[in-house]
């Protein structure tokens, strides 16, 4: 069957029905992404009527039911035709009735309205002959209007809206054009065709019917791209167009109204399509050009794609890509996440690795599924670690991400023999774990069991590829890598970074590593006692400063040595009970509320002094480690008369904190007094009135005895040692009661 057919040839053979589960006819309206479109498309078929040269409109895909043809796809340039082949027939005057019986064949059922338009410009077509000169510039959508048998009410359906529209833009765009046209596209030899697809015939599903036709009223983005993308395939991927490549997104649709246990938006297929399409063509496109960020974030498909497409290997790739991508299972949500509202760097740069692979797939002269599978363990897994602990900063770094890949992508069938040879160059990747890709690339090459043990380890959410730190671990000191120490050493880590251990069990994990030594990292001014966010960025600034700096990753070996059970919270609870740091540490390694008050995990040293910090500057509020220590051991709980309350002073940027005796009332005065930690453990005590406003004589007496300083509105007792505080404060009380 020959399936090449003009709008004549079909509508001489069925009556043509917009059925009224279909869209809006949209052509026609007027808004910005529409309008340019529309008259690419006119221009082109009047390129195609002026010099003969043959045009064609892609696939129309439809239901035939007793010599009617449903429209499945292909609507809104049916009814472009209609209203063209109508425009030329009324304009060289050949509507006859002959013509008009055909004509009379094309019509809506979506509203009753439109339906009756229809009808009426084929019935009263030969009233606007007169209008149509050869300048284009008269208005003939008014005088339609103006028509007795229009009615005003139509100017509520927005397919006659549409309508009406096209044919002014179809007047203003062919006006010019000599008679006889009408004759060409009845003609046998018309120059405009399209490929006539009913559903019987080529055996097209009702699910395909219910897809295409449940998409909205409204033309989508891919909807308006894909005539004009069209024109690149053959007929067969024209066919895949919409059927099997649609069906990927159609799968994704499907799945998340299952996760949501929603209803299925058949829109969101056309979003998610033309979203793929979107993102790799920017991928495409930075490949041969500057790297720029509204490119990437947003690329002007529309606008650009002949700059890429233009090119045939692209389009020979974005075809390989796509019918991989038919039955690619997609485990680790890499498509999910590049047809996602805004991906990252890092989830396009995946993707794109994933691409590379797609395409060589699609080349490869390998037969053997197996040979292809472990090709694509070995490059998904290389590309992920580098792409995943790389800083990718800006549009530059991204380009060169870019680069990188395709360079590798070269030698994608033996990537653990390229990657372990450290001739071979890897360009723009971290240093340290294109180091770390040669070693583990070595021991599988080395040793195959090497596979699945790295590959666990590397799948842990928060180490992410990068277990450099754990070989060390696994090293003997001739060289030599244990897979049965790496395995050990392994275990306990997932452990401890797991969820369970990460920020809970009262911070045993970190107060356990103190004791072994001091693995504080400074990202800044401050120390920090490291965070688990699982973000590259702040897994770079904590704890990776740990396991790739020589001295603080050996704490956490020495860690790992100490735990010899499978009982790890029996384990973290032993070796702190059988501490014996005795410096700021031990502070908070007896008591896990130090660091749950970090709210970032910061704390700051100044001299002998140590801050925690409740968020993230000095400004915000924050505690003195010795003296909140003091506070929580002597003073919190306890009666200090003649003081009616004790609590401690947590500092902003006024003022040092310190454990407060307030309330002690003596001749209309109250009186406060603070203990401040003053380094060395050594403590100064500070007595005062609350208002400024004096100290009474007796008491500047009581003090003297006690060998306090005295200024004008406070005195002042320093150089306490830590073992004399408590007694100290309990004697000043103690005279301080003898003056009531």
């Amino acid at each position: 069957m020959d399936n090449k057919k003009s709008f004549w040839n079909v509508l001489t053979q069925y009556k043509i029905e917009i059925p009224k589960i279909q869209r809006d006819y949209a052509q026609g309206r007027t808004d910005e992404k529409t309008k340019p479109l529309v008259n690419i498309f006119l221009t082109d078929i009047r390129k195609s009527l002026d010099d003969g040269e043959p045009i064609n409109l892609d696939f129309v895909y439809g239901k035939v039911t007793d010599s009617t043809l449903i429209p499945i796809d292909g609507q809104q340039r049916l009814t472009t035709l209609f209203l063209l082949h109508w425009y030329f027939a009324v304009k060289e005057n050949k509507l006859s009735e002959e013509v008009k019986g055909v004509l009379r064949k094309f019509t809506y059922e979506t509203r009753l309205s439109s339906r009756d338009f229809c009808a009426g410009l084929v019935e009263h077509g030969g009233d606007y002959q007169n209008l149509f000169d050869n300048k284009g510039t008269n208005d003939i959508q008014s005088a339609i209007i103006d028509s007795a048998w229009y009615f005003l009410s139509w100017k509520y359906d927005p397919t006659i809206v549409s309508m009406l529209n096209m044919i002014d833009t179809i007047h203003s765009i062919f006006a010019g054009l000599p008679n006889h046209i009408f004759e060409k596209l009845i003609s046998d030899s018309a120059p405009i065709t399209f490929y006539f697809l009913p559903m019987e015939d080529f055996k097209l599903t009702d699910e395909l019917y219910i897809k295409m036709n449940a998409r909205g009223k409204q033309l989508t983005d891919f909807e308006n791209f894909k005539t004009l993308f069209s024109e690149y395939f053959n007929i067969e991927n024209k066919a895949k167009l919409d059927n099997e490549w649609l069906d990927i997104f159609w799968k994704i649709e499907v799945k998340n109204a299952e996760k949501d246990k929603g209803e299925l938006y058949t829109h969101n297929v056309d979003r998610f399509y033309y979203r793929f399409l979107q993102n790799m063509t920017a991928l495409f496109y930075t490949e041969n050009n500057a790297a720029q960020k509204d490119y990437i974030d947003n690329y002007p498909l529309f606008k650009e794609y002949k700059a890429v497409y233009d090119q045939n290997e692209y389009i020979q790739q974005i075809v390989s890509i796509l019918n991989a991508l038919i039955t690619y299972h997609d485990n680790e949500n890499l498509l999910r996440k590049f047809i996602s509202d805004n991906p990252n760097y890092w989830e396009r740069i995946r993707f794109y690795a994933l691409a590379r692979y797609f395409i060589w797939q699609q080349n490869s002269s390998s037969t053997k599924q197996a040979e292809k599978e472990y090709v694509y363990q070995c490059w998904m897994r290389i590309t992920k670690n580098l792409i995943n602990n790389t800083p990718i900063e800006g549009p530059e770094d991204y380009k060169k991400a870019i680069e990188s890949i395709k360079e590798l992508s070269i030698h994608i069938a033996d990537m653990y023999e390229y990657a372990s040879n450290s001739g071979n160059q890897i360009s723009f990747f971290a240093g340290i774990q294109k180091d770390e890709e040669m070693l583990k690339a070595q021991l599988i090459l080395k040793d195959a069991k090497w596979f699945p043990l790295l590959e666990r380890i590397e799948n842990h959410f928060y180490f992410d590829g990068q277990i450099g730190f754990m070989l060390v671990y696994a090293r003997d000191k001739k060289g030599e890598y244990s897979q049965k120490d790496f395995e050990r050493y392994a275990n306990k880590l997932e452990k401890l970074f797991s969820p369970e251990f990460q920020e809970n069990h009262n911070f045993l994990f970190q107060r356990a590593l103190l004791s072994k030594g001091n693995y504080l990292i400074q990202p800044d001014w401050h120390h920090s006692f490291c965070n688990f966010d699982a973000s590259l960025r702040a897994k770079r600034d904590n704890w990776r400063k740990v396991f790739n700096d020589p001295k603080r990753t050996l704490i956490i070996k020495t860690l790992l040595d100490d735990i010899t059970s499978d009982d790890i919270l029996d384990e973290l609870n032993r070796i702190i009970k059988t501490s014996s740091v005795n410096d700021w540490r031990k502070l908070i390694i007896d008591n896990g509320e130090n660091i749950a008050y970090c709210k970032n995990r910061y704390l700051s040293f100044d001299s002998d002094k140590v801050y925690l910090i409740s968020k993230v500057r000095m400004s915000s509020r924050h505690r003195e480690l010795f003296s909140y220590g003091l506070y929580l051991n002597f003073f919190k709980g306890h009666d200090y008369p003649p003081f009616s309350s004790v609590w401690y002073y947590e500092s902003t940027s006024y003022g040092e904190p310190c454990t407060v005796l307030d309330g002690f009332i003596y001749a209309a005065y109250t009186f406060y007094m603070d203990i401040q930690h003053t380094g060395k453990k050594n403590y100064t005590i500070i007595f005062g009135n609350r208002k400024y406003t004096g100290i009474p004589d007796e008491v500047i007496n009581l003090l003297k005895d006690l060998d306090f300083t005295i200024y004008a509105a406070s005195c002042k007792l320093s150089n306490i040692p830590e073992t004399k505080v408590t007694e100290t404060v309990r004697k000043i009380c103690t005279n301080l009661q003898q003056l009531s």
